[in-house]
C-alpha cells in the first residue's frame, strides 16, 4: 500500500501530465511519442531486462543477508525505478573512470542529501497536508530553478529559498517529533533495514554500472573506427576492445590520433603497437592529473 507522501505524489503527477495534455495535446504528443519510441528499442529493453534481473539476485542476497523482507517489496521497486535508473544513466556520464564512478556512487548513495532523503521520510502528513507541501515544493523549486537564468530575480530567489528552507525545517521538525514520542521499536528496525538496503543497493550495483558504462563508450569508440575506415575487419575491432583492458578511463580517452592510428593500422602488430602506446600515455597522464592535484 501506498503511504499519504507517495499517494500525494502520483496524483501530482498525474494532474501535471493532464494539464500538460489539455494546453497543448499536439506538443504532448510530440513529446512523449519520442520518448516511447526511445524507451521500446532493443538495446534499451536489454539492458532494462539485465538491470531488472541484477536487482532481483541482489535483493535476493540482501534477504539471505538479513537486510531485507516482503515488507520492503514496495520501497524496493521505488528505489529500483526512480532512484537506481536515474543514477544507473547518470553516473557512469559523469565518471572518466572506475575510481571516479564508485565515489560518484558513495557520494550520491551516502551523503548529505541521501540521510536526510532517508530522515524525513520516517513519517509522513495526511494525504491533503502532504498534496499542499509537494503543491508548494514543486512551485517553489521550479521558481528557483527559473529565476537562476535572471539576476534580476536575485530578491526572488531569496525569498523562494527561505519557504524551501522553512518546508525543510518543517519537515525535520515533524519527523523528530515522530520519533520521541510515537515510534516504535518495530518501526525503528524496519527503518533501520530500509535505510541499509537503500545504500547496499546501489553501491551493489556498482559493477553492473561500471560494465554498462564500459560497453556504451567502447560502441561509440568502435563506431568511429568503422567511420574513419570503412574497410575494418571484425577482428581488428575486437582487438581494440581487448586493448581497453576494462579500462572505462581507456576508452574514454582513445581518440584523435591514437583513434586514426588503430582505425588505418596495417597489421596486427601495429595495431598492438597503437593501443599498447595509448594505454600508456593513459597512464602517465593520470600520474600527472594525480601529481598536480597534491600540490
Amino acid at each position: 500500500m501506498l503511504n499519504s507522501r507517495e499517494e500525494a505524489t502520483v496524483t501530482l503527477v498525474t494532474l501535471i501530465l493532464m494539464l500538460a495534455f489539455v494546453l497543448g495535446r499536439r506538443k504532448f504528443a510530440q513529446a512523449w511519442i519520442p520518448a516511447i519510441k526511445a524507451a521500446a528499442n532493443p538495446t534499451v529493453l536489454r539492458v532494462l531486462f539485465f538491470y531488472g534481473a541484477a536487482v532481483v539476485t541482489l535483493t535476493f542476497a540482501a534477504s539471505k543477508l538479513g537486510i531485507w523482507d516482503w515488507s520492503l517489496m514496495k520501497d524496493t521497486v521505488v528505489l529500483a525505478v526512480f532512484s537506481g535508473i536515474p543514477t544507473l544513466v547518470s553516473q557512469p556520464l559523469k565518471a572518466s573512470n572506475g575510481a571516479q564512478l564508485v565515489k560518484n556512487t558513495f557520494k550520491a548513495t551516502l551523503g548529505i542529501s541521501a540521510i536526510t532523503a532517508v530522515y524525513v521520510n520516517i513519517t509522513t502528513f495526511s494525504y491533503p497536508m502532504e498534496l499542499l507541501l509537494q503543491i508548494v515544493a514543486t512551485i517553489v523549486v521550479t521558481g528557483i530553478e527559473v529565476g537562476k537564468r535572471h539576476p534580476e530575480r536575485v530578491r526572488a530567489v531569496k525569498f523562494l529559498r527561505v519557504i524551501q528552507l522553512g518546508l525543510g525545517v518543517l519537515l525535520a521538525t515533524s519527523v523528530a517529533i515522530y520519533i520521541i514520542k510515537d515510534i516504535t521499536s518495530i518501526e525503528i528496525a524496519q527503518q533501520l533495514r530500509l535505510a541499509v538496503f537503500s545504500a547496499y543497493l546501489p553501491i551493489a550495483l556498482v559493477p553492473f554500472s561500471y560494465t554498462l558504462a564500459f560497453i556504451a563508450a567502447a560502441e561509440t569508440k568502435l563506431k568511429l573506427l568503422s567511420i574513419y575506415n570503412k574497410n575494418i575487419s571484425t577482428w581488428a575491432k575486437f582487438a581494440v576492445l581487448l586493448g581497453f583492458h576494462w579500462s572505462l578511463q581507456n576508452v574514454r580517452e582513445f581518440y584523435g590520433q591514437q583513434l586514426l592510428d588503430a582505425a588505418n593500422a596495417a597489421n596486427s602488430r601495429e595495431l598492438s603497437n597503437v593501443m599498447q602506446r595509448h594505454r600508456e600515455v593513459v597512464k602517465r597522464n593520470g600520474r600527472l592529473n594525480r601529481q598536480r592535484n597534491k600540490r
